[in-house]
Order: structure tokens, then sequence, then C-alpha cells
């Protein structure tokens, strides 16, 4: 006698769940936690910039961070819409780099305070704390922020020889030279936050056990030149004469990788053909198969393995 629970019993109940959408209304706003990451990571960014602030490489830091939240949250989500993961990493990157521009204006408006309180009320105490009242009054921070950027275009941020923008040294970019350069940050800082989320929207997902796919598994590596013969037999399915190919010659660097991987539940997988040449990787094939094909790859591995 059949258990009732079994798939050929009439009491069970295949699963008729339709495949996951790529983003819904509930995942969206489980990812908008990265937003108040990104304020803290700005703020991270102003406090480490009175000290060092080197040009290009501490935005990418930064979006990289941002980036990593949003992918976190993603994954978790199991998100895969690239463009509402891109659109909201863009916003969080921008949030990231307006926060550190908040930090030091926020700054510069207790130095100016204080300096200002002490200039017009000599040192009594009582009249210094009754002129920086009056100032945090009237320069509120909204009210402060658009100050501190003119003054901050006029005075210019000062690069030195190492790259570093906070050192008294070296020259002085001013103006529009001085918007450029904030432009060149921001554009930074989204683009690695995007390009993390992008990816991370990319990655395979099996739509029918609702999972992402394991790690991904090198089936062979093989010379560049072979990169073509390879993407063929995959496309055709011989995966006997992929396995036959030797890749005589292949390096780090230069080599060809047939890649898999699979879902952990039902075991299809996703198989790539990838050339890498001087660090660039172009992908040649990228294809679906099913779980008996999944089990021939992994038997072509181990076969490469030996």
């Amino acid at each position: 006698m059949n258990s009732p629970f079994s798939s050929s019993s009439p009491l069970s109940t295949p699963s008729t769940r339709p495949p996951r959408p790529a983003i819904t209304p509930g995942a969206l706003l489980a990812l908008l936690p990265v937003f108040p990451a990104a304020i803290f990571i700005g703020a991270i960014y102003h406090f480490i910039g009175q000290y060092l602030d080197l040009i290009a490489i501490f935005p990418i830091i930064a979006g990289v961070c941002v980036g990593a939240v949003l992918t976190t949250l993603a994954k978790k989500q199991k998100v895969r819409s690239k463009p509402a993961l891109a659109t909201i990493a863009i916003l969080a990157g921008a949030l990231c780099f307006c926060s550190r521009w908040v930090g030091d204006s926020l700054q510069t408006r207790e130095e100016f305070i204080n300096s200002y309180s002490t200039k017009f009320a000599g040192s009594s105490a009582a009249s210094q704390a009754r002129a920086q009242a009056a100032l945090r009054s009237y320069y509120t921070p909204l009210r402060f922020l658009p100050i501190y950027l003119r003054v901050a275009a006029k005075e210019g941020a000062t690069i030195s020889s190492t790259g570093s923008s906070s050192s008294s040294r070296g020259s002085s970019i001013t103006g529009l030279g001085f918007w450029g350069l904030a432009l060149l940050d921001c554009v930074l800082m989204c683009g690695a936050a995007t390009s993390l989320a992008w990816k991370q929207a990319g990655e395979p997902f099996c739509a029918a056990c609702d999972s992402w796919h394991g790690v991904e598994l090198t089936v062979s590596r093989l010379h560049p030149s072979q990169g073509e013969e390879a993407a063929k037999l995959a496309q055709g399915r011989d995966f006997a004469g992929l396995g036959g190919l030797r890749g005589t010659g292949a390096t780090e660097t230069s080599n060809c990788d047939v890649l898999l991987t699979k879902c952990p539940g039902c075991s299809a997988g996703q198989l790539s053909v990838k050339r890498k040449l001087n660090n660039s990787i172009k992908t040649l094939w990228n294809g679906q198969v099913s779980p008996a094909e999944t089990a021939k790859l992994q038997e072509v591995r181990a076969q490469w393995l030996q």
C-alpha cells in the first residue's frame, strides 16, 4: 500500500505554486534597510575623510560596502529584478555620498559657531553661550549646507601627489573642477554599488525549487583556443566529447573554463563556457542543463580532477 504522502497517492498535493516573481512589494520593502545602512557608511566615510581621503579609491570602497548590504538583502529576499536593484543601488549610493557631505557640513558648522561666538562674545562664558545659541538658531543645518558647499567650492579640494584630497600640500581644484571631482566620486560610489547588485540579480536561480543555485564548480579548464569547440560541444550536449578535451597550456590568466552551478533541491543546473584572456572574461555559451545532464557533467569533472 502506498503512503498517503507519496507523490502517487491521491491524497498527495503536488506543488502548483507559480514561480516567484523577480520582485514583490514585500521584497521591495525588505530592501529598504539599505538606505539607513548607506547613511551609516557615509558617516564613517566622513570621519575617515578628516584624516585621509584617497580619490576614486575611497568612493569605490564605500560603494562596494553599500552594494554588499543590498546584495545580502536581495539574496535573502530572492530578488532577481536587475532594473529594481540597479535603481535602489543608485539611490543608496547617492544617499551615502550626500550623507558624507552632510557630515562635513555639520562639522564645519560647529567650528564656525564656536569660532564666531568667541570672536563676538569675548571670554565671557555666558556671552559665548548666548552667541552660540543665536548662531545655531539662525544657521540651522539645512540653511548652513548651501553656505558650506559654496565655501568648499571656492576653497577647492587640495590634491596631493599621493592622490589624497585631505592633504594641505598639492594642487587645488576649485569651481567647476571641484564639482566635477564631486560628481566623479558620486558616480564611482553609485557604480560600485550597482555593479554588485546587477551581478547578484543575474545569479542562477531555480524557479521550480525557489532557490539560488549552489557554489560554481569548474567542470574542466581548457586552453583559450579551445573555447569555440567547447561551446559547440556544450550546446550540442556532447559532454563525453567535452570531457575528452585536454587543456594543455592553460594558465590562471589565460584559460577557458567550463563552469557548472546546480540547484541544491532538484539538481537542475546551469552550464557556462567562459574564456579568460589577460583578466578579461567573455562568456562563449550559457545554458540550462537537466538533473541527468548535471550528473554527467559531475562525472566529467571527476575525470578532470584525476
